[in-house]
């Protein structure tokens, strides 16, 4: 179903992807050599915890577009989904109002996301704790993933606005 058209934003959320996934598999050595610290040695890893954190917004938001693109968000969709059975004329202007509304949404926090980002450079922002991992990394990754979300967001906008058109041709 997708267009031909969008295999660059596509491309860029199954790599992004790719590289959560990655962070994943970090995410389990960090909590292992944690655990395993802790219970063999009495000697957990320092700054496991804020770590952790770290890499879950990461894994998080460099995953959300392509969830997004691939309808597997959870949520409550009853609406919507009653809607499309019944082939109701509502369904698809009601999705790209939800799109587009979110979108704008999505986009003022990527604005506000970004400034901090920025500033987080600027200041040479770290975390408290054991280690001051440098925080600037992570609301890159944030603004990367508000970012491509909004930008799948317009475009299923517009595809939703463009099946309307064919509809009402019809």
């Amino acid at each position: 179903m997708r267009k031909h058209q969008w295999r660059v934003l596509d491309t860029i959320e199954d790599w992004t992807t790719v590289i959560g996934g990655l962070l994943v598999f970090i995410l389990m050595l960090v909590t292992v050599v944690d655990v395993t610290g802790r219970y063999l040695f009495d000697s957990p890893l320092q700054g496991a915890v804020e770590l952790s954190e770290l890499i879950l917004i990461m894994i998080v938001y460099l995953a959300i577009s392509l969830t997004q693109r691939e309808h597997l968000h959870v949520g409550m969709d009853l609406l919507l989904e009653r809607l499309k059975k019944g082939n109701h004329p509502l369904y698809e202007p009601l999705k790209a109002f939800g799109s587009i509304l979110v979108g704008i949404v999505l986009g003022v926090f990527f604005y506000y996301c970004s400034r901090d980002f920025i500033e987080s450079i600027t200041i040479s922002e770290t975390t408290s704790g054991p280690l001051y991992v440098p925080s600037w990394p992570v609301k890159g990754v944030l603004c990367v993933g508000l970012l491509s979300l909004v930008v799948r967001l317009f475009v299923q906008f517009f595809q939703s606005v463009s099946l309307i058109r064919k509809e009402g041709a019809k």
